[in-house]
């Protein structure tokens, strides 16, 4: 789990090196480095990664 603006980064440079990556993106952004100041408490998609996982 990370932000959604690290994971399309490190997604796009695992595509470009021909490395499968699975990523589950959390419901909302609220990250302290991109989003809001505090941060703000986000929340894993339980059905999202139950069907990434398998």
């Amino acid at each position: 789990m990370a932000c959604v603006l690290n994971l399309l980064k490190g997604g796009y440079e695992m595509q470009k090196l021909n490395i499968p990556s699975q990523c589950v993106f959390l419901d909302y952004c609220g990250c302290q480095k991109h989003w809001h100041k505090n941060g703000i408490p986000t929340d894993l998609n339980s059905n999202q990664l139950q069907k990434i996982v398998g």
